[in-house]
Parts: C-alpha cells; sequence; structure tokens
C-alpha cells in the first residue's frame, strides 16, 4: 500500500491540525485558509489527502540569517569614549528603574493573585491547567468557560478529544456567522466563519455528558476495533435530523468505527469495523 493511499490516524489529523496552527500564526496562511484546510485535515482519510494540507508550508526552525562581512576594526576616538560611557551610565539608570517597577509588579502580583514575571505564580493565582476533556469533570469545565468566555454554551458543531476540542459558536444577532474556536483549558481566539442560517445550535449546558462519555470508554468494543488508541467524540447538528453525536474509535492498523446517538445517549445506530 502506498503513502499516498494510507488510512489516516486520529494522530495524523491531529499533528497536521497543529502544522496548520503554526503556520497560521506564523502569517504563512490567513485565517480563511487556516479554516478550510483544518476542516479538511479533520475530513481526511488519508495520509496523502493531509500531506497536500501543509505541503506548500515551511515547517521547523527559521534559517539562521547569513553571516555579516568582516569590517576593518576602526579607530577609536576620545570623542567616541566620552559617548560610550555616557551610554553606559544611561543603561545602568535604566536597570536600576526597571528593577524596582518589577519589584512593584512583583508585590501586587502577590497582592492580587496574578502571575508573576519570573515564570512562577503568585499565591491565590489561578493556574490553567491541561484537563481531561473525556471526564465529566473535563466536560463540565468546559461548558462553564465557555458561559463566562461568550455568555453561553451553545454550539453548532462540536468535536472532543481528550486533550482538546474544536467548537462552532454562534455569533450573537448574526445567524449566518458563527466563530471557531480550540479549547485546550481555556476558550482560543475566535475565527470567522459562515454556516446555513437554517443549522439549530445545541446547549452544552443542557446535556448531561455521562451517558456519551460512558459510551465513548467503550466505543472500541462496540464497533469491533481491537486496540484502540484514538477515541473522539463529534457533535453536529442539522435542521432535519437535530443533533447527532458520532462516537469514534481507531487504532495503529487503520481499523475503524463509528457509533451514532442522541445527545441523551439513545444509540441510533452502530457502524462497526468492516475488515
Amino acid at each position: 500500500m502506498t503513502t499516498t493511499r494510507t488510512r489516516a490516524r486520529d494522530s495524523d489529523r491531529t499533528a497536521t491540525c497543529d502544522h496548520l496552527d503554526v503556520a497560521f500564526a506564523e502569517g504563512q496562511i490567513d485565517g480563511s485558509e487556516h479554516r478550510e484546510r483544518t476542516a479538511a485535515a479533520l475530513r481526511a482519510r488519508s495520509v496523502g489527502e493531509l500531506s497536500a494540507l501543509v505541503a506548500d508550508l515551511q515547517r521547523g526552525p527559521r534559517p539562521d540569517p547569513p553571516p555579516a562581512a568582516a569590517r576593518p576594526p576602526r579607530r577609536r576616538s576620545p570623542a567616541d569614549a566620552a559617548v560610550a560611557l555616557v551610554v553606559v551610565l544611561v543603561v545602568l539608570a535604566v536597570v536600576g528603574a526597571l528593577t524596582l517597577v518589577g519589584s512593584a509588579f512583583v508585590r501586587r502580583a502577590a497582592d492580587h493573585g496574578v502571575p508573576s514575571p519570573s515564570g512562577g505564580t503568585a499565591p491565590g493565582a489561578r493556574v490553567v491547567a491541561p484537563v481531561d476533556l473525556h471526564s465529566e469533570a473535563g466536560w463540565r469545565r468546559m461548558v462553564d468557560d465557555l458561559v463566562a468566555a461568550r455568555g453561553s454554551a451553545q454550539v453548532y458543531d462540536l468535536v472532543l478529544y481528550p486533550g482538546y476540542a474544536v467548537l462552532e459558536l454562534p455569533v450573537p444577532g448574526e445567524p449566518a456567522r458563527a466563530h471557531r474556536v480550540s479549547y485546550r483549558g481555556g476558550v482560543g481566539t475566535p475565527d470567522a466563519t459562515t454556516l446555513d442560517p437554517e443549522d439549530p445550535a445545541v446547549d452544552l449546558a443542557g446535556v448531561d455528558p455521562r451517558p456519551l462519555l460512558a459510551l465513548l470508554a467503550g466505543v472500541d468494543r462496540s464497533v469491533g476495533v481491537r486496540d484502540a488508541d484514538s477515541r473522539y467524540l463529534a457533535v453536529d447538528t442539522d435542521p432535519e435530523e437535530g443533533t447527532t453525536v458520532r462516537l469514534y474509535a481507531s487504532n495503529a492498523y487503520s481499523e475503524s468505527g463509528h457509533v451514532a446517538a442522541r445527545p441523551d445517549g439513545t444509540v441510533l445506530a452502530v457502524h462497526p469495523h468492516e475488515p
């Protein structure tokens, strides 16, 4: 089997999305390209499809600039020495002032519970730590963070991995617009996208995650995928079919299957792995 037609794993899709995130942050692609390519990566079935999405992008550290041409040493005059002395005195004064400001900042950080500039955390600071989104606590924390950041937990689409999620959220008063965000222990910066104004939204705050997470925990057995190394959950909304939750399992041998269910955990269909 050629690499082009090799079936993609969820870890391959995740790596491609991470590459696209870096390319977007570096300005190699714009928001529209990032959105379209990421959506294509999540739908990709083969390694070849994923490779094509990042084939024109740079990766890795930027190349070092070429060394400057050597210049002959310049004789220093008394005026140069005087200027250098003045510069040294100014630098020392600035460093002293910054030290005082930094100390004051650290004291205020300790008083108000914010991160200190040394990289540590002052007493009372809230640390955003990784969370298992395939647990009830992780799901509820994500919902709470959505409500705090956006005013509601209404979503059009959700793809939920153990360590992060990708969501499409409504834009208030704009039925044909949506914001696409990632969640990694906090709600990311929104990226504009469009959708069918007829698409309904589902309120995650009204969904009991326990039956869905129980299905997800055993989805590999339900679809006959042995040695599963990836499980994820996808929520889709449709004006005719309503809200469908699909729970996927796959392994290193590109064996995969999924279960379709309602948000209350009622199973609609089982799509097992077919050898």
